[in-house]
């Protein structure tokens, strides 16, 4: 049974490495998390260590705790996003506030204010969400011995629509 870094989850080689030392170490496990959860691309990921998208993803098979950190921050920023969809599907209400300078010193003003929903934000939500009655993809089964005009006017259905 072979030990391992606790925290990196790499296993230690009885052979003697023959390339150049890696930069994969806790520090870096660390940042990739911060950039996972900040929404960064692995290829954004990969420049910003500077290694090439090959070698990270040697990593993911290398290191055993990089690829359930990269899934778990990754799901974390997602789930963010999907909120702030929802909303902006929904539509929302908040308070501006401003501070006027007056010969009486500052005052505060505060503004209730609307944000309508989003026709495009219903759209993509209903789209990935409601995938059988909002798709664009159409399916059509042309090995289906029925009526050529049942077929005519699927066709143009999918264009009218």
């Amino acid at each position: 049974m072979s030990a391992k870094n606790m925290k990196t989850g790499s296993k230690p080689k009885n052979k003697k490495a023959g390339g150049r030392k890696t930069k994969y170490n806790d520090e870096v496990l660390e940042q990739i998390k911060a950039w996972a959860r900040d929404g960064l691309t692995e290829k954004e990921m990969c420049r910003k260590i500077g290694i090439d998208e090959r070698t990270f993803t040697k990593w993911k098979h290398k290191y055993s705790l990089l690829v359930p950190a990269l899934k778990e921050n990754k799901e974390a920023v997602d789930d963010s996003v999907e909120v702030s969809l929802l909303k902006r599907a929904r539509g929302y209400d908040y308070d501006e506030v401003t501070e006027i300078d007056g010969p009486l010193g500052f005052t505060r003003k505060v503004v209730k204010k609307h944000v309508p929903p989003s026709e495009v934000a219903c759209f993509f939500w209903l789209q990935n969400r409601r995938r059988d009655k909002w798709r664009k993809k159409h399916e059509i089964d042309l090995n289906d011995n029925g009526n050529m005009q049942e077929l005519i006017n699927a066709v143009k259905g999918i264009f009218n629509s």
